[in-house]
């Protein structure tokens, strides 16, 4: 474990380096390139569905074979109490099944599309994956820009909470207000103590993605701001049929091969009441006969007892059962690629409307009142809800942004796999 963590030091230290000496937008691009690589990797469902797939090859191995021929050797003496059997009838049979109604090319048709099905599976396993590793990462980020702002808004509440203790003593400012502004430091202490929080949980879910180590070694990466995600607010990407896009992603791809797997166990139960046939010959030697006797049979079953209507009862279930799942599957992408495209307008809308309008004019209200408070032409009380209509602006952008960030990427990553572009 240790030796691929110091394999990965100096490429991340290149990274850092090229964070800091190319624009936002390369190293964001740089950044997310690593990330993806590592969890191509190391993402555990990656890695299952990556042993789901090579276990499903198996399935043609098995599939593609013929019934075995049965020898059987046997001796029957024919002079009572002779231990050496130097009279006896020796017969030497082989038996062969012959299957009927195209068996074994349908056992070939199912394998192929249980394999192929668990191949689509792989694929789409893999952009949920990378669309969860992202959406990690974006909630790191998340929680270190709020940190961040906990931590400023703690050290100015200090600041006012040390200057008002001056104050009391001073005259110029009553006990009542001072026992104010120490609840409100209070308070913000506990807003820091809540982020601090929230950027543990985010890096355990990293560490769970990819492994302890390489998340530590990632977090050197995720220093800059969450803005650098969204640095356009016009240019995200747009899906104009998002029923065809549905159609083509490999979760319904990969249904629809497990449906024409079901079909396809359903003509088998079907070929079942076509009957196979054994063939066999043997040869015989009877030496008190003075000769080897050579003869050949046929055995073809008689479906008086099972004639498989359990079995082909139970494919057409699994018909109507497959249809349904792939159904179900195909609207359910189609409405959460229609919701994630409805959802783009609003988010922006929202981001741009924090970053342009609402934090800039709370931020301009707090300074006002800031400098108001200390010419004591405003009161504490307006003082400190200026303060935290500031901090809960700069919150919400932070989170308007990180909700940006996710759902142009999750869009990104499913116009990617439809290209066959995704990493």
């Amino acid at each position: 474990m240790l030796r691929h963590y110091y394999r990965l030091l100096p490429l991340l230290g290149l990274v850092l380096a090229l964070m800091l000496a190319l624009p936002s937008a390369f190293a964001e691009e740089l950044v997310l390139a690593i990330v993806l690589k590592e969890a191509s990797q190391f993402h555990p469902d990656i890695i299952a569905s990556q042993l789901q797939t090579q276990a499903s090859r198996t399935l043609m191995l098995q599939a593609d074979v013929l019934p075995n021929p049965l020898l059987t050797l046997s001796t029957i003496p024919t002079q009572r109490g002779n231990p050496y059997f130097r009279q006896a009838d020796r017969v030497l049979r082989i038996d062969q099944t012959l299957e009927r109604g195209g068996k074994r090319g349908l056992r070939k048709d199912i394998a192929a599309a249980l394999i192929e099905s668990t191949r689509l599976d792989e694929a789409g396993v893999r952009r949920q994956a990378f669309t969860e590793t992202v959406k990690t990462l974006i909630a790191l980020r998340r929680a270190q820009d709020r940190l961040m702002l906990a931590q400023q808004q703690e050290a100015d509440a200090e600041k006012l909470a040390i200057a008002a203790r001056f104050r009391v003593i001073k005259g110029d400012l009553s006990a009542l207000e001072s026992a104010r502004i120490a609840a409100d430091a209070l308070r913000v202490r506990n807003d820091r103590l809540r982020a601090s929080q929230a950027l543990d949980e985010a890096r355990l879910q990293l560490s769970r993605l990819l492994g302890a180590d390489r998340a530590r070694s990632l977090n050197w990466t995720v220093g800059e701001s969450l803005g650098n995600l969204t640095p356009v607010l016009d240019d995200h990407p747009s899906i104009d049929n998002a029923d065809a896009i549905a159609t083509e992603l490999p979760e319904t791809r990969a249904s629809l091969q497990r449906l024409e797997a079901a079909k396809r166990q359903r003509e088998l139960s079907y070929t079942l009441r076509t009957r196979d046939v054994s063939v066999s010959s043997q040869l015989e030697s009877k030496p008190d006969q003075g000769g080897t006797v050579i003869g050949v049979g046929i055995s073809v079953p008689l479906l008086l007892g099972n004639d498989f209507r359990g079995d082909i009862a139970r494919s057409e279930a699994e018909v109507r059962q497959a249809e349904a799942e792939w159904m179900s599957r195909l609207r359910q992408l189609q409405s959460e690629i229609r919701i994630l495209q409805q959802s783009l307008p609003p988010l922006e809308s929202t981001a741009r409307s924090l970053l342009q309008d609402l934090l800039p004019a709370a931020i301009q209200n707090a300074d006002k009142l800031d400098a108001a408070y200390r010419q004591g032409a405003a009161s504490l009380i307006d003082l400190l809800d200026a303060r935290r209509q500031a901090f809960i602006a700069r919150n919400e952008a932070i989170d308007a942004q990180a909700d940006l960030a996710i759902a142009r990427q999750t869009l990104k990553f499913i116009q990617l796999q439809i290209k066959g572009e995704l990493p």
